[in-house]
């Protein structure tokens, strides 16, 4: 009775082609579920192509950034249709080159108080050399 029971144990179960059959089709389900897991990562996160702008897209942009800088939703529009570039490329566009302009701008002050301030060291050391303090 024992030996029956083993025997069919493992005639359904335990054969070993029955069970490297399933071992095998899980592992190819698995490969494929990660393939796909990872095709859908790349699509969320695929970034859109960058925009280079002709040398005539860059002159209007920058003489209209001189005159105004901050242009209203309607002005955007004209320059996207002049410009034939999406609206969302302008916008971002201006709020770059404002961006660097106030970077610009710190960096330009941080460099004139260190001018300033290596001259009142070197006015500081001229004196002090002249009174012997």
């Amino acid at each position: 009775m024992f030996q029956q029971s083993v025997s069919n144990n493992q005639s359904s179960s335990y054969s070993p082609f029955s069970y490297n059959k399933s071992i095998s089709t899980e592992y190819t389900n698995q490969q494929e579920d990660k393939e796909n897991q990872v095709t859908e990562y790349h699509k969320q996160d695929s970034k859109k192509l960058r925009t280079t702008f002709t040398d005539s897209q860059k002159q209007m942009l920058d003489e209209y950034f001189a005159t105004n800088p901050y242009p209203d939703p309607k002005e955007t529009e004209d320059l996207s249709n002049q410009l034939c570039l999406p609206e969302n490329v302008i916008k971002v566009w201006f709020q770059n080159k404002r961006s660097r302009n106030k970077q610009r701008k710190s960096t330009n002050s941080k460099r004139i108080y260190a001018v300033q301030e290596s001259s009142l060291v070197n006015n500081l050391k001229i004196f002090s050399e002249k009174f012997n303090f």
